[in-house]
């Protein structure tokens, strides 16, 4: 089994549109994450986390019961900020995402 996992961020995000950031409906990620299935055998219930270290809890991204060899798929991170901390931003603040997974396979 070999899984090939590609993250992009953004490079900044703006806090006043904090609960934009939330909504699965706009195009407002935070992370999006590239998983592709360059092994020969499947890969079973790939699920994926995301977290801003300070900002947010845990936030779950989707659980894909079956990736197959040479399919490809694609997850966001769509975070529920917390907005009494964003609110105390005043300054560029430099923050980390946490990104962990697990499969089974």
């Amino acid at each position: 089994m070999k899984l090939d996992v590609h993250i992009d961020t953004r490079e900044n995000i703006v806090t006043a549109a904090y609960k934009l950031y939330g909504d699965k409906s706009q195009n407002m990620w935070v992370a999006r994450t590239l998983i592709k299935n360059t092994g020969k055998v499947p890969v079973y219930d790939f699920s994926i986390t995301y977290g801003i270290k300070d900002f947010t809890s845990d936030t779950s991204g989707e659980t894909y019961p079956v990736i197959s060899p040479g399919e490809t798929i694609r997850d966001y991170c769509w975070p529920a900020l917390d907005g009494t901390k964003i609110e105390k931003i005043t300054t560029k603040t430099p923050v980390e995402l946490i990104v962990s997974y697990k499969y089974r396979g």
